[in-house]
C-alpha cells in the first residue's frame, strides 16, 4: 500500500531485506528457547526472519495456563493456529513473541545505542529538548535546544509523530496559513506537514475469574505471587518477564484481502489503558482495528516550543466507523464463551452481558475507545502536494540538510504493531545514508 501510494521503493519486498537486519529471532537462532511451546507454535520460516540483528525476538519465557485455554477455545471458534504472525500468513490465532532477552525488554537503546556508546565519532548529549531547527534560507543547519545550538552538516529528525512535525512548524515549515495564524514566519510553504494523522483504535472487555489461573492478588495467589519474585531474581522467569499480553489473533470482519482486526488476549487486568479494573483475579481481550478509516491532524496552538499542539484524530468520521470494532467485540465474546475458559470464568465486567445490540455495542465504542500509542504519518512520505519527505531519501522537501526518519513518515497505518516497521525503515534509511543516496 505505501509503494502504491506514491512512496516508490517502500514494497514488501523493498522492506523485508531491513525487516531481517535489524531481527535476532530466538526461535531460529536458538530453538531450544521455545522448547516450552505447543509442538505446533515452534515453527518460524526463515524467508521471514533474521538471526544476526542487533533487536533480540523471542517467545515468552514463562506462560500462564491460560494462555493455553486461550489456544484451545480459539481453534473451537473456528480459528487456524498460527506458529508465526510475521511468517507468510499473518491470519489466526497464536502466541506473540516479543523484543526480549532473557526475559527482559530490549529497547531501541540497549539494541543499538549500548553496545556503540564509546565510539569516539558518536556524542550523546542527554536532557536537552529541541525546540527549533535552525534555518539558512532552504538549509538546515543544525538544531536549538533552548538557550543552546548545535550546529551540523546533516539534521535527522527521528521525535516521532508528535514532536518531528511540531519541530517542523515551530521551524517555520508547514502550512503557511497555520503559520502565519500561530505567529510564525514561513520559511517554507509545506502543507502535508502535521496532516495525516492515523493510529489504531482498540476497545477492552474485561473479565472476572473464578479460577486463581490468571494473575491476579488473592490470599490465595499470594504464595505464588511470592515464588513469582524469586523466580524473577533467579532465573528472569514467571510473572515478572511477561507483559501478561501473551496470545492473540489476526482476524477479518470484512471479508477483505488482510485481517483488520487484531486481539490482544491478557492473562490479568493490569495490562490496560482503559479497563476499569478490580481485585482478584480476572483476564481481558483486547479488540484493536488496525485500519480505522479517520485521518487526523497535529495543530499548532502557538509560536512557542512549550505549548503542546493540539492533536485531533477524528475518529468515527470521514471513512471510519463502528463495524470492525463491533464485530470484533463478538468475536472476542465468542472465543471466551468456549468451553475451555468454563472452569476459570465467572462474569464479564465491561461491558457486560446486557450490552448485546450492536447499538449498544457501538456506544460502549465510542464512550471507551482510545488508541494504541501507535501515531503515524504526520510527515508522511511521497510524490503528492501532502507528501513532507521524499521516499528515495526521506529528505524534506524542498529543504536541503535535512531529513525525517521516524514513524511520521508512513504514508499509511500498518496492520499491526507498529515498533517492527520503525525499526525496519531506520534501517533502510541508514542503508541510503550511508550509501550516500543524494
Amino acid at each position: 500500500a505505501w509503494s502504491a501510494s506514491g512512496a516508490t521503493g517502500w514494497s514488501y519486498e523493498d522492506c523485508l531485506p531491513y525487516f531481517k537486519k535489524l531481527e535476532r529471532l530466538e526461535l531460529l537462532a536458538d530453538p531450544a528457547s521455545a522448547r516450552h511451546l505447543p509442538s505446533d507454535l515452534q515453527r518460524a520460516d526463515p524467508a521471514f526472519h533474521g538471526t544476526e540483528g542487533p533487536l533480540n525476538v523471542a517467545p515468552l519465557r514463562s506462560l500462564t495456563p491460560m494462555a493455553h485455554v486461550f489456544l484451545a477455545a480459539a481453534k473451537l471458534a473456528g480459528m487456524k493456529l498460527t506458529a508465526d504472525f510475521n511468517g507468510e500468513s499473518q491470519a489466526g490465532a497464536g502466541l506473540y513473541m516479543f523484543n526480549q532477552r532473557n526475559g527482559q525488554r530490549v529497547t531501541a537503546e540497549g539494541a543499538y545505542l549500548a553496545p556503540i556508546r564509546n565510539r569516539p565519532n558518536l556524542s550523546v548529549i542527554p536532557n536537552r529538548r529541541a525546540t527549533r531547527l535552525i534555518m539558512e534560507g532552504k538549509r538546515c543547519i543544525g538544531v536549538e535546544c533552548g538557550t543552546e545550538q548545535f550546529h551540523a552538516r546533516e539534521v535527522i529528525l527521528s521525535a516521532g509523530s508528535f514532536v518531528s512535525p511540531h519541530l517542523l512548524m515551530l521551524s517555520g515549515i508547514g502550512n503557511e496559513r497555520d503559520l502565519r495564524k500561530a505567529g510564525i514566519v514561513p520559511m517554507h510553504h509545506l502543507p502535508g506537514v502535521g496532516e495525516n494523522l492515523q493510529d489504531h483504535l482498540d476497545i477492552t472487555i474485561e473479565y472476572k475469574a473464578r479460577s486463581t489461573a490468571p494473575y491476579g492478588i488473592s490470599w490465595k495467589s499470594l504464595p505464588r505471587n511470592v515464588l513469582h519474585v524469586a523466580d524473577w531474581l533467579l532465573r528472569k522467569r514467571g510473572l515478572f518477564a511477561s507483559t501478561t499480553a501473551e496470545g492473540g489473533a489476526f482476524v477479518d470482519t470484512t471479508s477483505g484481502t488482510r485481517p483488520d482486526i487484531q486481539l490482544f488476549f491478557c492473562s490479568g487486568v493490569a495490562n490496560t489503558q482503559n479497563a476499569k479494573g478490580f481485585t482478584g483475579h480476572g483476564f481481558l481481550m483486547h479488540v484493536c482495528q488496525l485500519r480505522p478509516g479517520s485521518v487526523g491532524a497535529l495543530k499548532l496552538k502557538s509560536a512557542s516550543a512549550k505549548d503542546k499542539p493540539s492533536i485531533i484524530y477524528n475518529f468515527f468520521r470521514g471513512q471510519s466507523t463502528f463495524e470492525s470494532l463491533r464485530e470484533g467485540l463478538k468475536i472476542a465474546r465468542a472465543i471466551v464463551a468456549q468451553t475451555p475458559f468454563a472452569p476459570h470464568l465467572d462474569r464479564e465486567v465491561s461491558p457486560g452481558p446486557e450490552v448485546v445490540s450492536d447499538g449498544a455495542i457501538e456506544a460502549f465504542i465510542r464512550q471507551t475507545a482510545s488508541t494504541l500509542f501507535h501515531p503515524i504519518g504526520t510527515c508522511k512520505m511521497g510524490t503528492d502536494e501532502m507528501a513532507v519527505v521524499d521516499p528515495k531519501s526521506l529528505r524534506v522537501h524542498g529543504i536541503d540538510g535535512l531529513r525525517v526518519v521516524d514513524a511520521s513518515i508512513m504514508p499509511s497505518i500498518v496492520s499491526g504493531n507498529t515498533v517492527a516497521a520503525t525499526y525496519m525503515l531506520a534501517e533502510k534509511a541508514a542503508s541510503q545514508i550511508k550509501a550516500g543516496t543524494p
